[in-house]
């Protein structure tokens, strides 16, 4: 099973993304073991690993991010696909390299 999130490289705008359902497919594709961070007013996370470094990818809620970055829904304790109005949202509010929480 697959499910729609939006990937996020170094140097690269944010994409929509068909993503491994599990938390070990998902943490292979980011490099290393998955850190979550709860994104405000959505139904979602960022997904990322500490054992990349370079250069940063995104800077958020007081944080530089590095590396392959994933946003993904986050209901009931698992990752779950993003709804259409979630990916728009999320896609919009990601594209700067400094992100900013929505009004």
């Amino acid at each position: 099973m697959r499910l729609k999130g939006i990937l996020i490289d170094s140097g690269e705008p944010p994409v929509l993304y068909d993503l491994a359902d599990t938390e070990q497919g998902l943490a292979a594709f980011v490099g290393g073991p998955l850190k979550r961070k709860p994104i405000r007013r959505q139904f979602a996370a960022l997904l990322y690993t500490d054992a990349v470094r370079g250069m940063p990818t995104r800077y958020y809620d007081g944080l530089w991010y590095y590396g392959r970055l994933l946003i993904v829904g986050w209901r009931k304790g698992r990752p779950q696909s993003l709804t259409r109005e979630e990916q728009e949202t999320l896609l919009r509010q990601w594209s700067q390299m400094e992100v900013k929480d929505l009004a």
